[in-house]
C-alpha cells in the first residue's frame, strides 16, 4: 500500500506492506514524493504507481523582493513510478502521454493497460482513453464507450470487465 491520504489536507509518500505469515503492516521504502489517485498495477515482480495527483504549491509575488506563500493544491501528473521489488528501489518509468488521475490499470501479459481516469484541466468527469504501454512506450489503444472516473478492471480469459 502507497501514498493516497494522510487527511482530507495532505498526501501520503509511504509505503506498506502486510506479512500474511507475521499478519503484520510494516514500512518499506517511501515514494520519491507524496502522490494520491494514482493507477496501481503489479506486473512480474514490479509494482507501478500510474499518475495521480501531486501537492504543488503557488506562490504571489509582491512588490518587494520576497516570494509570498500564497496556497498549495493538487493537480494531476503523467509520472510513472515503479518499485522493483528485488532493488527495493523507486524508480521513473515512461510517462503517460496526459496527465491523469483515477485510472486503473491491469497488467496483461508484457502490456500494462490504463483506462479511464481524469485531467482536472480538460475532463472534469472522466475519460473514455485508453492506454497501453508495450515494449517500454505508451499508445493510444481504443476508446471506451463511456468515459469512467475511478473504476475497476478485471481481466480474464484475456476479456476486460469493467466494474
Amino acid at each position: 500500500m502507497c501514498g493516497g491520504r494522510e487527511n482530507l489536507f495532505s498526501l501520503s509518500s509511504s509505503c506498506w506492506r502486510y506479512s500474511l505469515d507475521k499478519q503484520s503492516w510494516a514500512e518499506e521504502e517511501r515514494l520519491p514524493l507524496a502522490v494520491a489517485g494514482a493507477a496501481t498495477i503489479c506486473t512480474g515482480e514490479k509494482m507501478m504507481m500510474v499518475g495521480g495527483v501531486l501537492e504543488e504549491d503557488y506562490y504571489q509575488d509582491t512588490a518587494d523582493t520576497a516570494d509570498h506563500y500564497d496556497y498549495s493544491t493538487e493537480v494531476a501528473t503523467s509520472q510513472v513510478l515503479e518499485y522493483e521489488a528485488a532493488l527495493g528501489k523507486w524508480e521513473l518509468g515512461p510517462s503517460v502521454p496526459e496527465n491523469i488521475q483515477g485510472a486503473c490499470g491491469v497488467s496483461l501479459g508484457d502490456r500494462v493497460i490504463l483506462t479511464g481516469g481524469k485531467n482536472d484541466k480538460e475532463c472534469g468527469f472522466g475519460s473514455k482513453n485508453v492506454w497501453i504501454l508495450d515494449g517500454g512506450t505508451w499508445k493510444s489503444g481504443p476508446k471506451m464507450n463511456h468515459a469512467r472516473f475511478a473504476l475497476f478492471v478485471i481481466f480474464r480469459n484475456k476479456q476486460g470487465r469493467l466494474l
